[in-house]
C-alpha cells in the first residue's frame, strides 16, 4: 500500500523572489500586506486568549503573557510567556505529575493555529496578488 504521507516541494529562491516583489511593489503593498498580516495574528491572538487555561491568582496568568510584535516590513509575531512564565510545553502536551500519574495535556496553541493557518495564508497571498496586479497595470487574471 502506497505512503499516504504529505509530499511537499521546495521552490528554490522564493525567499528572494518575494523580497523583489516587495520593492517592486513599493510602500503601499508592503501596507496592505502588513495589516493582512497583523489581522491575521489578531484573530489568532484573539482565539489563544480565548481558550487558554487559567492560572491561579498568585502566580498569574499565562494570558496576561501573549505578545503582538512586528517583524521585518510585513510580518507580525504572536508569542505567549516570558521569564516569569514561559511557554507551558508540558500544560499543552500534558506531563508526569511528582506521583508519578499522567496529566493530560490542555492543548490551546497548536489548535488555535491550525484554525487560523488556512484563512490566514490566504489572505496575504490575496494581498500579494493584489499588489503584483497593481504594479502590473491592471492586468486581468
Amino acid at each position: 500500500m502506497a505512503d499516504a504521507a504529505a509530499k511537499a516541494a521546495k521552490v528554490e529562491g522564493l525567499e528572494r523572489l518575494r523580497a523583489k516583489l516587495l520593492k517592486m511593489t513599493g510602500p503601499q503593498a508592503q501596507a496592505a500586506m502588513l495589516k493582512a498580516n497583523t489581522r491575521s495574528a489578531s484573530e489568532f491572538e484573539a482565539l489563544v486568549r480565548q481558550i487558554v487555561p487559567q492560572g491561579d491568582e498568585e502566580r498569574g496568568h499565562l494570558v496576561d503573557t501573549l505578545r503582538q510584535t512586528s517583524r521585518g516590513a510585513t510580518g507580525v509575531e504572536v508569542s505567549i510567556g516570558d521569564k516569569g512564565n514561559p511557554y507551558p510545553a508540558h500544560l499543552e502536551l500534558g506531563h508526569k505529575a511528582r506521583d508519578g500519574s499522567h496529566v493530560p495535556g490542555l492543548a490551546f496553541w497548536f489548535p488555535a493555529k491550525r484554525v487560523t493557518k488556512k484563512k490566514a495564508h490566504g489572505r496575504i497571498v490575496r494581498a500579494e496578488r493584489a499588489a503584483i496586479k497593481q504594479i502590473m497595470g491592471g492586468a486581468n487574471g
